[in-house]
């Protein structure tokens, strides 16, 4: 799977996602939808003291909950942000189970396509906390952690989300089929098919 999107909040040193912070976040899947619900994964920015990277975590109990920093922002120029406009990629390659999140700084002006430019690498890790059987990572979205200052803001764009299949297609053949089950209110289905 591949997720692009760009990012910004106006802070100069966003806070994070505690009570009375700031702090913005892309979810990527989660459990739970709500920002207190749910375990999942997330590309976020904002956290306590002066150094604020682009961090993907996973998370428990929401975004406000228990985060692990799974890859952080470490490369010259990509490891302290505040309110740069943000191209943001991230992978997941779930036969390895692999992420790897990628970045680059737009500047102070305008986004540009997360698709298209060089996006820089920040490491891959493998990490299948989430993405096993029996977890569905059915909640995605943008998020912003805002406190009581009025006026505050963040701007998401350019989200996409892809899934890449490498799988065969696979063959039907003909045969039979046993009756398909059905529940109608109120109207008729027609005849069954494949």
């Amino acid at each position: 799977m591949t997720w692009t999107f760009n990012l910004r909040q106006i802070r100069t040193d966003p806070s994070g996602f505690g009570s009375g912070s700031y702090g913005i976040a892309y979810i990527l899947g989660s459990t739970g939808n709500t920002a207190t619900t749910g375990n999942g994964y997330a590309v976020v920015l904002g956290q306590t003291g002066t150094t604020d990277p682009v961090r993907l975590i996973k998370f428990t109990g929401g975004i406000q909950g228990t985060i692990t920093n799974i890859i952080t922002s470490n490369t010259t120029g990509l490891t302290d942000f505040g309110a740069e406009y943000l191209s943001i990629k991230v992978t997941y390659n779930p036969s390895s189970n692999t992420w790897e999140l990628f970045l680059r700084n737009d500047g102070a002006t305008v986004f540009s396509d997360p698709e298209s430019g060089t996006l820089i690498s920040q490491g891959t890790i493998i990490d299948n906390t989430y993405t096993t059987v029996g977890n569905v990572l059915s909640y995605c979205g943008a998020y912003w952690q805002g406190s009581t200052g009025a006026t505050q803001t963040a701007f998401f764009d350019n989200v996409k989300i892809k899934v890449n299949s490498s799988s065969p297609t696979p063959t039907l053949s003909a045969g039979s089929l046993t009756a398909f089950g059905s529940q109608c209110t109120n109207g008729t289905y027609g005849p069954n098919s494949f």
